[in-house]
């Protein structure tokens, strides 16, 4: 379906959204011929603003993983597809045979399969409960079949971080010539555990939008451009990007125009993220955030995805493998942070406060300090690996709710008092002047 998707015979349509199944829509469904792009783009400056036309249909519709409300269906060409995947090969050792570990549903996976038949090749079906265990066997199975073409595969952070757990699968891993990580951010604690085991991962930055990894280690592809805009967002720009957003109905798909696309009078495409980040003195992008997981506590915006990192580095020695930061409303201060803790360490949290507290306090400021520390199983996630915030903060308001939670760290602005989070009953509440308690 794919192959005739490239070739311009119909639509393929990934399932979300309300698509239950890959599904291939005659060109006939496509309602193009209206402005798919904005004309009031708020990055002018990434652009010269203008109008699209709307009336080649798209090659494929994928639909985001939902982390700003309903999943989004997103148009990709197959110029862009092409692009992407031509990019690819020229970033890695050139064509090769692909390892498919994550659902074709989503963007990662779909591309694993175009540029599999960019390459010629067919890709080898690792699907399924993905354990340490599992891939190993079946990374030994690859090998075993191929011809001495590169090797390749894409993976999220949390499978990375079982491979790392397992001798075994470890060892396959470092066979590949390149393993691309993404999906969600890749901790540089992880990422130096892989480089010690051998295993030569590219961190890669993108999203559906953008049809897919387009920034490389921090570095954007050559025909990519970034570019940070007056607000802090990442804006990317180049033949990668995707036609806009659409709206797929049963027999019909209809252009949505939407401000964070916008294209010049060249036709060159950009696309304003809702990620922040900054370069280094060498250029090379760091991602630092969203802006729409920013929250305030005590009149103090709290990043999660910053505090995360600085301490998933802090604990990550100690046997965590992921933390995730989430807001609480709290009568007092607004919001306070709860962090979730997942990994073979996370129960020693429950009755280490004290030591924990003066760990925060030296890294974080007041406000970031997280309230409380929940041990979990798993971090909820959506998609094909990024955190489900939305779902993590219902599981942490549920674990405060039943008394689950562990007394923890004191945080906001000092001095500190007893807090009660919102809609919690008073015998639930947790007198943080007690001593027990991601990526």
């Amino acid at each position: 379906m794919f192959a005739d998707a490239l070739a311009g015979r119909h639509i393929a349509v990934l399932p979300g959204g309300g698509a239950r199944h890959l599904t291939a829509y005659p060109l006939s469904s496509w309602r193009g011929g209206a402005a798919a792009y904005s004309t009031d783009s708020p990055d002018r400056g990434a652009a010269e603003t203008g109008t699209a036309s709307a009336s080649t249909p798209p090659a494929l519709v994928v639909f985001t993983s939902g982390s700003t409300g309903r999943p989004k269906g997103v148009a990709l060409s197959a110029e862009a597809l092409r692009a992407s995947a031509a990019a690819t090969e020229d970033a890695l050792s050139g064509p090769g045979r692909w390892f498919l570990c994550l659902a074709p549903d989503h963007i990662a996976g779909a591309q694993v399969i175009l540029r599999s038949l960019r390459s010629g090749t067919v890709p080898f079906d690792g699907r399924g409960n993905f354990t340490a265990e599992r891939f190993a066997a079946q990374a030994e199975e690859f090998f075993r079949s191929g011809r001495g073409e590169p090797a390749y595969a894409s993976l999220v952070p949390t499978q990375l971080t079982r491979i790392l757990r397992d001798p075994r699968a470890a060892s396959q891993a470092a066979r590949f010539d390149a393993l691309l990580v993404g999906g969600a951010s890749l901790h540089p604690h992880t990422a130096a555990a892989a480089r010690q085991a051998g295993l030569r991962v590219v961190r890669t930055y993108g999203m559906s939008e953008t049809g897919g990894g387009c920034v490389y280690d921090g570095r954007a592809f050559p025909q990519v451009d970034i570019r940070i805009a007056d607000d802090g967002r990442v804006s990317l720009s180049g033949p990668v990007i995707a036609d806009g957003y659409v709206e797929v109905g049963p027999n019909s798909i209809v252009p949505k125009p939407d401000p964070g696309f916008s294209v010049d009078n060249r036709g060159r495409r950009t696309f304003l993220t809702s990620d922040t980040g900054r370069f280094d003195s060498a250029g090379v992008l760091t991602v630092t955030g969203r802006v729409d997981d920013v929250f305030q506590s005590g009149g103090t915006n709290v990043s999660p995805l910053a505090v995360e990192s600085v301490l998933l580095d802090e604990l990550a020695d100690d046997g965590i493998d992921e933390v995730l930061l989430v807001p609480v409303d709290d009568r007092e201060w607004g919001q306070l942070g709860a962090l979730l803790v997942r990994g073979p360490g996370a129960e020693y949290y429950r009755n280490s406060a004290p030591k924990l507290k003066s760990r925060f306090k030296r890294l974080l400021g007041p406000a970031e300090i997280p309230r409380w520390v929940l041990p979990v199983e798993a971090i909820p996630a959506k998609g094909i690996g990024k955190p489900d915030r939305a779902a993590a903060r219902r599981l942490a308001a549920q674990m405060l709710r039943e008394g689950a939670q562990s007394d923890s760290a004191e945080a906001g602005p000092e001095p500190a008092a007893r807090t009660e989070p919102t809609g919690l009953p008073a015998e639930d509440s947790t007198d943080m002047r007690t001593d027990k308690r991601g990526e």
